[in-house]
C-alpha cells in the first residue's frame, strides 16, 4: 500500500478524503462540448521549480515574516529550463520606501 512519508493514512486523507471514493490527484480538467477532456493544470498552490515542490503560501509566508514587509503574493511563471519560475511580489510597511 502506499503512503505519505510511511504515513498510510495522511496518504488516505490527501488522496481520498476530499472525494469520497475518489481519488484526487490535484489536477484540473475540463470537458469541452465534443466530450473531450482536457487538463487545465494544477488546482493546488504548488509550483514546480526544477523538480522542487514549494508551496506558495510557504514562501509568502517566510516574506511576511520580514520585519519590512507588510504583504506579499508568490506566483508562477513558466521557464523552458526548470519548468516553472517564481515571482514574488511584496508591499512594504507604511512609510518605507524601496531600494534598490
Amino acid at each position: 500500500m502506499r503512503t505519505v512519508y510511511g504515513d498510510h493514512q495522511r496518504f488516505y486523507e490527501t488522496y481520498f478524503s476530499t472525494y469520497p471514493g475518489t481519488y484526487c490527484t490535484g489536477d484540473g480538467a475540463r470537458r469541452d462540448a465534443a466530450g473531450y477532456w482536457g487538463s487545465t493544470g494544477r488546482v493546488d498552490d504548488v509550483l514546480n521549480i526544477s523538480g522542487h515542490r514549494l508551496g506558495t503560501a510557504a514562501v509568502e509566508s517566510a516574506l511576511v515574516a520580514h520585519p519590512l514587509v507588510a504583504e506579499a503574493a508568490v506566483v508562477g511563471f513558466p521557464h523552458e529550463v526548470k519548468g516553472q519560475g517564481i515571482y514574488c511580489y511584496v508591499t512594504l510597511n507604511a512609510g518605507l520606501e524601496p531600494t534598490q
